[in-house]
């Protein structure tokens, strides 16, 4: 049986990852400019709105519910 430290299964602690050798990139990616930001419709912004503020009510009242 093998010890549970032994010099063959030792793992170094230096990081062998070196950010050096990558390239970089720029942050213009091609799917930013090949997928772009439709516009919002205020439809859709009005519905989100109702929304959200339905989902924090029903949170807001669980709570004091679970308080009370």
């Amino acid at each position: 049986m093998q010890p549970l430290i032994s010099p063959i299964d030792h793992e170094s602690r230096t990081n062998s990852y070196r950010a050096e050798d990558e390239p970089r990139t720029s942050e213009a990616t091609p799917l930013l400019q090949r997928f772009p930001r439709r516009p919002i419709q205020e439809e859709q912004r009005y519905q989100t709105t109702v929304l959200v503020t339905l989902l924090f009510l029903v949170l807001f009242a669980g709570i004091v519910v679970g308080i009370y």
